[in-house]
């Protein structure tokens, strides 16, 4: 795999990477643990959208956006929102196996 096969998808790397920081700052402030146990609407976005779904909806949100660059081939009225939805799987993915790359490696 060469970096020519990857860069013409360097808009999914990079909606991917900025929902990652999103998602991480969203779980330690606005919708932590201790925020949802103090806060009654936080409960009730926690527990009616769990924070799995946080980045997808943020990256079906941020594919609304008109005129925000995909990959080639990427095309029609929903296309963007799925392929921006898709990068905020991957953003989950990636958080996923961080964590149990840490953990393999006993790092707190």
């Amino acid at each position: 795999m060469s970096l020519d096969m990857l860069l013409p998808h360097w808009p999914f790397f990079a909606a991917s990477a900025v929902l990652y920081v999103i998602v991480k700052a969203m779980k330690t402030g606005p919708l932590s643990n201790e925020r949802a146990k103090e806060v009654r609407w936080v409960r009730a976005i926690r527990r009616w959208f769990p924070l799995t779904l946080h980045p997808l909806a943020a990256g079906a949100l941020l594919g609304l956006i008109p005129g925000l660059p995909v990959s080639p081939g990427v095309e029609g009225e929903y296309g963007p929102v799925l392929y921006f939805a898709g990068a905020g799987a991957a953003s989950v993915l990636a958080r996923n196996l961080y964590k149990e790359y840490k953990k393999y490696k006993g790092i707190p």
